[in-house]
């Protein structure tokens, strides 16, 4: 740490009194392989050649090439022609050892390289890094041709044995591992040292964890199907009251919470993806960002085991809150949604200042739109002197001398639930968290959370205030007019993917909004179908973007993704697919869900609505094309973004995206039968 390399007489057992002094903390040494020359990298981002005839005067041969970041490892390649360094921002640089000129770029593990180790021959170097995987490059081709990522620890040694057909490696849990190199780009662990060192087909090491959680979701979406076809709905009925009355178990509420259960199954996988680093979630949360804390998680390759347990808990709050007959278990599965989500959004492994803003603000407008709600919870029991929907129904349809209570507690609550859907103008939180949180948790909220909401939005508004429609209609048709060409308009501004599709949520709730206000049995089906349509996509959606990836992490903004369909034609298809559905063109689930909620609100009286609901959809099919047009019309940049290959996770988030996505807009009929079924009879009183 005091910038000197120092210098050992091996025969004598002794340090030579000589320092090889450094601008920098040295990072990487390494002898010529005639052990006439030592290579030296610092933290000064130079890289030093030294006579070891000379050096015993302390004279530096000279600086041979300035690096763009510290080095952290180095190596002799190619019979000592050339010198290969890693750095501490993932790149691998190969230089000419006697001219300094620079070769070629690799790009490396996902964090700093640890370990360089190059073959016998001198033409292949296996890499080792911080995200749990070992790569080996053909340093004539200049390519990556394996990678191994069976590992639950980082790295912390790197051999070849015999004739480079085999690599031995050592982890932080103190195994070994022996890998035949003739195995192609997956390799083979033919032997390790503590069994635990092997997860198998790719789980990550919280695969327990994982198995649990996604069994849970299975097991709760066959519970949902065994009462959907119990004898509670037998001879006409719209189902029943259970929990003293406070949880409705109905159709429309079954519909909703099977969508939530297979939407969250898809989001716990992209979730539990871990391939492309070390995990999408901090190795410790209560670290400060840039701090020895943090970084000593990161090397360790700590993972947080609380991202599971908090994600269920989230969405047992989202079965929840559709289903709650009274407005105080309503408020409480609303606070079981939030609060793990506000959590989650503070996870991010990168970017982490980004995260924890975007949970922060997340925490606190979500604490503002709890206490709205919970104020109009205290208005309508004060009008109907209870919380039950039913029994504010009654009231509402019998007495009028507390009006104003009435429609204070009606404004007041729908504060609360609009701002759980993003509705302008309670959407400023959306486009700040979605930006901010991991990826795999802003699939879940955009997908899982608003079809939650709208579920809670339906019931109050069908079953408590029912009889009003007329009162609240006109406040519900500004909402849906705002948020449509809010989100529309400021989306064709965006720069940032994440944001661009942030702004597309909250126009599709706008779109959703309209079926809502035609209050009747179409907008009800019309809805659900929505949802369910809208939140396949989605996911889908925010699975590709978790795939583009620069030095940085995810390549979130779009001037990175131009020319991404020349470099990977199949990822940017199916990203083209997933924008051409949430414009509406026909053929995708985008255009059956909107000419569902159009008809519903048409037949409602809403045909102004409607109107600009369409206007409102060729406005943000501009920034979906501009994006299609970046992507395929654009030379894509020399140092540009890389398309990881998808792993078994992410692969079918996105084959389940593309599928639901094109059965529903071909073939929506089956889903669109069982949305009118669910709805035939609305919710349950």
């Amino acid at each position: 740490m005091d910038g000197n390399a120092h210098l050992w007489d091996l025969a004598k057992g002794e340090e030579v009194p000589v320092r090889l002094r450094h601008e920098g903390v040295v990072g990487a040494l390494g002898f010529s392989p005639d052990g006439s020359t030592l290579a030296s990298g610092s933290t000064d981002s130079n890289l030093r050649l030294w006579d070891v005839g000379t050096a015993l005067a302390g004279e530096s041969r000279r600086v041979l090439h300035r690096q763009p970041a510290g080095v952290t490892a180095l190596t002799y390649a190619g019979g000592g022609d050339w010198i290969l360094t890693g750095h501490a921002n993932r790149i691998l640089r190969l230089l000419d050892a006697s001219t300094g000129r620079l070769l070629a770029t690799l790009r490396g593990p996902e964090g700093q390289v640890s370990l360089l180790c190059v073959s016998p021959d001198g033409q292949h170097v296996a890499v080792a890094g911080h995200d749990r995987a070992i790569r080996l490059f053909d340093l004539a081709s200049r390519e990556q041709t394996a990678v191994f990522r069976s590992l639950r620890r980082p790295v912390t040694a790197l051999s070849f044995l015999g004739d480079a057909g085999h690599l031995a490696s050592v982890s932080q849990e103190n195994s070994v591992q022996l890998w035949d190199l003739g195995e192609g780009a997956a390799g083979a662990a033919l032997w390790g040292q503590a069994g635990d060192s092997f997860v198998g087909i790719g789980l990550p090491a919280s695969g327990d964890q994982l198995a649990v959680a996604l069994a849970g979701l299975v097991a709760a979406f066959v519970a949902t199907i065994v009462v959907a076809g119990s004898s509670i709905f037998a001879h006409g009925s719209p189902g029943r009251l259970t929990a003293v009355s406070a949880v409705a178990v109905d159709r429309p509420t079954l519909f909703i919470q099977g969508t939530i259960l297979v939407l969250a199954f898809i989001s716990v996988l992209l979730i539990a993806e871990s391939s492309h680093e070390v995990s999408a979630f901090t190795a410790q949360a209560a670290a400060v960002p840039g701090s020895a804390e943090e970084r000593e998680g990161l090397e360790a390759g700590i993972a947080h085991t609380e991202v599971y347990p908090l994600a269920l808990f989230a969405i047992g709050g989202m079965l929840l809150f559709p289903a709650a007959n009274d407005l105080l278990t309503m408020f409480v599965a609303l606070e079981v949604l939030s609060l793990p989500l506000y959590l989650l959004c503070g996870l991010a492994r990168r970017r982490r200042l980004l995260s924890q803003e975007a949970a922060m603000k997340y925490f606190l407008l979500g604490a503002f739109s709890s206490a709205f709600f919970l104020f109009g919870i205290a208005m309508l029991y004060g009008f109907a002197g209870s919380v039950r929907l039913s029994a504010i129904a009654a009231a509402a349809s019998s007495d009028t001398s507390s009006a104003t209570l009435l429609y204070a507690g009606i404004a007041l609550l729908g504060i609360g639930l609009f701002f759980k859907i993003g509705a302008v103008p309670f959407q400023s939180w959306k486009p700040d968290v979605y930006q901010g949180a991991p990826t795999p948790v802003t699939a879940l909220m955009a997908s899982c959370t608003l079809v939650s909401a709208f579920g809670a939005l339906l019931r109050v508004f069908y079953v408590a205030f029912g009889q009003l429609a007329w009162s609240w209609r006109p406040a519900m048709w500004a909402v849906a007019i705002l948020t449509m060409l809010g989100g529309s308009i400021v989306a064709i501004t965006q720069t940032d993917v994440k944001r661009l599709l942030a702004y597309s949520s909250i126009a599709q709730a706008g779109y959703i909004l309209t079926g809502v206000v035609a209050a009747s049995t179409a907008g009800l089906s019309s809805s659900l179908f929505y949802l369910a349509a809208y939140g396949i996509t989605v996911i889908g959606a925010f699975a590709v973007v978790t795939l583009v990836r620069d030095q940085a992490g995810e390549a979130a903004h779009l001037s990175r993704w131009a020319g991404l369909g020349k470099r990977s034609p199949l990822v940017a298809g199916c990203f083209a697919f997933f924008l051409i559905a949430f414009a509406g063109i026909p053929l995708t689930s985008g255009f059956t869900g909107k000419f569902a909620v159009f008809q519903a609100a048409v037949s409602g009286g809403a045909t102004p609505l409607v109107i600009v609901g369409a206007l409102s959809s060729a406005i943000l099919a501009f920034p979906y094309v501009r994006v299609i047009v970046l992507m395929f019309f654009s030379d894509p940049a020399p140092e540009g973004p890389s398309v990881v290959r998808p792993s078994m996770f992410t692969g079918a988030a996105v084959a389940v995206g593309v599928l639901g996505t094109l059965v529903l807009g071909i073939v929506p009929g089956p889903l669109l039968s069982l949305a009118n079924h669910a709805a035939t009879q609305l919710f349950v009183h």
